[in-house]
């Protein structure tokens, strides 16, 4: 599903750009602060679908993530409509 895609993430995360699996993903972040790489660790079960993963970023911090996915998301990969 994210393999090979680009996404507009907003103010905080700036382009998200995911390798050819989907699992890395480089982020380029706001001006003026260090861009990143997300790692998606998996899928947890449950009835929302939820995508989990860290985020570290070029200045040394990191953190958990969680994507949580919605029919309704106006999120589109960049140039696939």
């Amino acid at each position: 599903m994210l393999g090979s895609s680009t996404w507009t993430g907003g103010q905080h995360w700036g382009t998200i750009s995911f390798n050819k699996i989907g699992r890395i993903a480089k982020y380029t972040n706001e001006e003026g602060k260090s861009p990143g790489w997300i790692l998606i660790q998996g899928v947890p079960p449950g009835t929302i679908p939820l995508i989990v993963g860290e985020w570290h970023q070029d200045d040394g911090q990191s953190g958990k993530m969680v994507i949580i996915l919605h029919q309704e998301n106006k999120m589109h990969p960049l140039g696939k409509y």
